[in-house]
């Protein structure tokens, strides 16, 4: 190594390998992970040196960045880098816990600089010696989500990234790297908006042998963050899982064992089994045919009695005064009042309290992300919005007025029809973001008022649901009380879904649908009889019923 002074740190572990990190030539780099040989080469080209690269309206860090301090305190090590000669400070924060093989990696960034800074790229990264590699990513989409495999890593690498605000759409943000001596990690990334993993194959000059250099971060497609003087930027956090010689499944056992003992939210509880009834009407619903399920559902041992789409909207459309009962569901999305003329005809709270009466709690499937321009909000405060995909809209959360406004109308829900329930789905893409910045000051807000909600009303479980399982990341499945991973209800392919969602996300959180209908009467030779059958659905459940 170049440099007069050389020092080191170290996260020892027998178990896991050792993970050691070195601050060489005014550069603090990462040299071995979990056993795992990183490179850590004077030729490596300098904006792949060190442990981020930034650009922003100041430049690139590339020629302008230094040590100010290391610190480490038993399992902590804190590394501060000054950036623009001063002007902006950097805080990685390195986090390790041998009893799950973790190290949980925590970047900020700071403008100190007495101006306004744009920033453009905020790439934590670390780099991979040349060599082969087999990678473990999976692929999302609805009705098909965790869909994951092993495969040879290309000697071009890979670029894993979400779609338009829904954060698990394309790919999940988890990465598995493992080299031919069996070391390995597991990267998983905790989104704040759009985001991308990439690992990219670079040669050196005047070198035969290349390096692959892994970034990871806010998508920067459209990025252009205004951070301003004294704020403070929050990079996504990075959980790094050891990938030892007994493989995936031990990583994901570390994993879950690390969110049972840390999640201190209430919900590591057993979750009630729900009856919900898209899967059966779609949003064909009738008061009459609701009782009657209700205590079906109630002789099954339900617990939770939840109304899905199609119990609300009175919206009439501008353009040829259609009445609302012949207005599709999704173009009266954003009218949060029941219906009228369809439906229950304003008979929800009755229904909710004849749903209690049967010992059931009650719940609601609402969107809050997606309006409608026939919608009366749209129409009573159109700046409150911006525009998103196919023609609906979604609220400005990173202004305090829309923020609000949405805060109160799921409040005013909860309140109204005393919900023990409230499916919160998100069926939809934002496409870009007006402020530039990646939907990250968006998901701020979000889940502010998430959290906020559940401490206002405990008694309330929060479901998340996106077209099933479009946002079903670590951070969304924490924040809620559970989610949604699917909206395919076939039983073989929910298992594997389950399986692979556990890989990388809190398992105990997660729903599983279970449909069966009455099937034919099945001559049985060893019975010599006819047998009642049921039917599973496979794909969706909805063939079955229509």
């Amino acid at each position: 190594m170049l440099g007069l002074t050389c020092k080191n740190w170290l996260f020892d572990s027998d178990r896991y390998g050792d993970t050691v990190f070195v601050e060489d030539d005014n550069l603090f780099r990462i040299v071995k992970l979990f056993g795992m040989e990183m490179e850590c080469s004077p030729y490596s080209p300098l904006r792949a040196a060190g442990i981020v690269d930034i650009f922003s309206s100041l430049g690139s860090t590339d020629h302008d960045q230094s040590v100010r301090t290391v610190l480490q305190e038993n399992n902590c090590l804190r590394v501060e880098l000054d950036l623009y000669q001063g002007r902006m400070r950097y805080m990685s924060e390195f986090i390790f816990d041998e009893a799950y093989g973790m190290i949980r990696r925590r970047d900020t960034l700071k403008n100190v600089s007495g101006t306004t800074v744009f920033l453009m790229k905020v790439k934590p990264h670390m780099v991979l010696l040349e060599k082969k590699y087999r990678m473990y990513t999976q692929q999302n989409s609805r009705a098909q989500e965790n869909s994951g495999a092993w495969r040879d890593l290309s000697p071009a690498g890979v670029m894993l990234s979400c779609e338009q605000a829904r954060t698990t759409q394309g790919s999940t943000p988890m990465l598995g790297l493992q080299d031919q001596e069996g070391n390995g990690v597991v990267f998983h990334l905790i989104p704040r908006g759009n985001w991308d993993i990439s690992l990219k194959s670079e040669t050196r000059e005047g070198h035969t042998e290349g390096q692959y250099l892994l970034e990871y971060g806010d998508s920067n497609d459209h990025f252009f963050y205004e951070l301003k003087n004294g704020e403070t930027y929050e990079v996504p956090e990075l959980i790094m899982l050891s990938l030892s010689r007994s493989g995936l499944l031990q990583s994901a056992e570390n994993l879950q064992r690390y969110f049972m003992d840390t999640d201190k939210t209430g919900t590591t509880r057993c979750l009630p089994l729900v009856y919900n009834t898209w899967i059966e009407r779609h949003d064909r619903l009738d008061l009459t045919h609701l009782k009657e399920t209700a205590k079906c559902a109630r002789d099954l041992g339900c617990e939770i009695f939840v109304i899905d789409s199609g119990w609300w909207g009175n919206c009439e459309k501008d353009d040829d005064l259609v009445v609302a009962a012949e207005v599709p569901w999704f173009l009266q999305i954003g009218d949060w009042t029941e219906k009228q003329d369809g439906a229950l005809c304003g008979q929800v709270k009755q229904f909710a309290e004849y749903v209690r009466s049967l010992g059931m709690g009650f719940g609601l499937w609402m969107e809050p992300e997606r309006f409608c321009r026939y919608s009366p909000a749209y129409k009573s405060h159109p700046s409150y919005f911006a525009e998103g995909t196919q023609g609906f809209y979604y609220l400005k959360l990173w202004e305090k007025e829309p923020r609000e406004w949405m805060y109160a109308q799921i409040s005013e829900l909860i309140q109204r029809y005393e919900l023990d329930w409230i499916k919160i789905d998100f069926n939809y893409q934002l496409e870009n973001d007006p402020v530039n910045t990646e939907f990250h000051r968006y998901y701020q807000s979000w889940y502010k008022i998430m959290e906020d909600l559940k401490a206002a009303y405990p008694f309330c479980f929060l479901e998340g649901c996106a077209a099933g399982g479009m946002r079903c990341d670590i951070r969304e499945v924490l924040t809620m009380d559970c989610s949604e991973m699917s909206d395919n209800t076939n039983p073989v392919a929910l298992e594997c879904f389950f399986e692979q969602g556990a890989l990388r996300l809190p398992a105990y959180r997660l729903l599983k649908w279970f449909v069966v209908h009455p099937g034919p009467n099945l001559f049985c030779p060893p019975l010599n009889a006819w047998e009642e059958s049921v039917m599973v659905p496979q794909y969706q459940g909805c063939d079955l019923y229509t």
